[in-house]
């Protein structure tokens, strides 16, 4: 006896599809778990047309449900009930459990559901905003109404007509990816009259069934879509069945897979540009070992930003460095004097204030600031800064009117240094800076002291000069 090897929904995930769709099995792809040597179908005498036409072993669409009793017909109370389910199809909800049996008198079929569950794909994936099909395989359908519900919408199914008693099936109907964003796909079957009917399994996948080798195994599912295998040995294990398996080297290469650093596209030179294992003809980026580690679509070798996913690559500052990981994404010297605090938010950019103090509220830190409790910043420019300058607001000086006396003083040239006309013989002895006078000039000194016209006609005497500086 043959020996029936089932295609279940994880063997699906490691044979023809391509890596990342969805292919979803309910049921196995068994011929309803009917051994077919000998079975023949529903016909008038001599009964001996086979119900597995082409030999194969394998009940598939095309082919017939068998006249068990060779009575001439496959119908309920003939003698035609079947139930090759395994246990865990028996034990199931998803809608295996109504698969592999003859169901049995009117409307015992109608809402039969077949649920499929499955992760949702997301961007990058094969099958990532694509529209799928829902395939089903079933027998004996020939009582109006005939019909599937595919999430809701209403699918006809063409009945097997006369003389095709027990004809085995398929149907695919479009499921928009609209409908898939919920993870999950209901059909329900709608035969209120059927009294029976038998389903092997549906499919959930990309495309419609398609058998190339016709070897009752859709190409989704095949290991081996070339050459018939409906076993599905694969020795090796490698997902390529071993009807059709020469060196495991599936792009033609020259190179086995077991060798080949890029199997699935050919290239004989086999070059690896950044070491990584995988040939640079089928790696996403060829100069980068860690091949895109964050996965935002930027290769290691030109992201601004190799292990945070920053997809914009928005670099605001121009530094090299993508915002996402930049400690001060508005700062293009990233913090050059190392106190924590970016350059851009930093009040004394360029030296180290961890505390960014800043008494006098300027936006001028203390460690940087000339006047650091002035928040004018000596507003005069007498560089006296305000807390200390006795005379906000100096002026050009205004004295001497007539001529700068012996021994008298005035800041004449505005140099910060008080002027004064040298005695003959000795010096006085004296020198007045505009810091010594808390910011004041000679003018604002006769003013604030009250001194007499003689003053302001040639300056301040250095008793007033001192007298001014002993009181500041």
């Amino acid at each position: 006896m043959r020996t029936i090897r089932f295609l279940t929904v994880a063997a699906a995930a490691s044979l023809a599809t391509p890596a990342g769709a969805i292919t979803k099995l309910i049921g196995d792809v068994d011929g309803f778990g009917i051994y077919p040597i000998g079975l023949v179908r529903a016909t008038g005498a001599p009964h001996t047309s086979p119900v597995d036409t082409d030999g194969d072993g394998i009940i598939e669409p095309l082919e017939f449900l068998p006249d068990w009793n060779r009575n001439g017909s496959t119908a309920v109370g003939s003698g035609d009930s079947f139930d090759f389910r395994s246990a865990a199809e028996v034990a199931a909800a998803n809608g295996a459990q109504w698969t592999d049996r003859a169901v049995q008198n009117a409307g015992a079929a109608h809402n039969a559901t077949f649920t499929f569950t499955f992760t949702v794909p997301t961007f990058g994936a094969n099958d990532y905003g694509v529209n799928h099909y829902i395939n089903f395989v079933f027998g004996d359908y020939d009582v109006n109404p005939a019909s599937l519900s595919v999430d809701g919408q209403i699918v006809p199914l063409t009945l097997q007509g006369g003389g095709r008693d027990g004809l085995v099936q398929k149907a695919a109907a479009v499921v928009p990816w609209s409908a898939m964003v919920d993870g999950q796909v209901i059909i329900k079957v709608q035969a209120p009259n059927e009294p029976y009917l038998a389903f092997d399994y549906a499919l959930l996948d990309t495309d419609q069934i398609a058998d190339a080798d016709s070897d009752g195994v859709p190409d989704s599912l095949d290991n081996c879509i070339i050459t018939p295998n409906t076993d599905q040995s694969d020795i090796d294990g490698d997902g390529i069945g071993d009807a059709c398996d020469t060196c495991n080297d599936p792009d033609q290469d020259g190179v086995c897979d077991g060798d080949d650093n890029c199997p699935d596209v050919a290239n004989a030179n086999q070059q690896d540009s950044d070491g990584d294992g995988t040939g640079d003809a089928c790696d996403a980026c060829p100069l980068d070992a860690n091949n895109d580690v964050d996965q935002d679509g930027v290769c290691g070798n030109v992201d601004n930003c190799a292990y945070v996913a920053n997809g914009s690559q928005a670099d605001s500052d121009g530094d090299g460095a993508g915002d996402a990981c930049d400690v001060c994404p508005f700062d293009a010297d990233d913090d050059a004097d190392q106190d924590g605090a970016c350059g851009d938010v930093d009040n004394c950019n360029g030296l180290a204030n961890a505390d960014q103090a800043d008494a006098d509220g300027d936006s001028v830190g203390d460690a940087c600031d000339v006047c650091p409790t002035d928040a004018l910043n000596d507003e005069d420019g007498d560089g006296i800064c305000g807390g200390e300058d006795a005379c906000a607001g100096t002026t050009a000086e205004a004295v001497p009117t007539v001529s700068l006396g012996v021994n008298r003083w005035a800041d004449v040239n505005g140099d910060g240094i008080f002027d004064t006309t040298m005695p003959k013989g000795k010096g006085p002895g004296r020198s007045y800076t505009i810091e010594d006078t808390a910011g004041c000039s000679c003018t604002q000194i006769i003013a604030a002291l009250g001194l007499g016209e003689g003053h302001s006609k040639h300056g301040c005497s250095i008793s007033a000069m001192d007298e001014w500086v002993a009181l500041h």
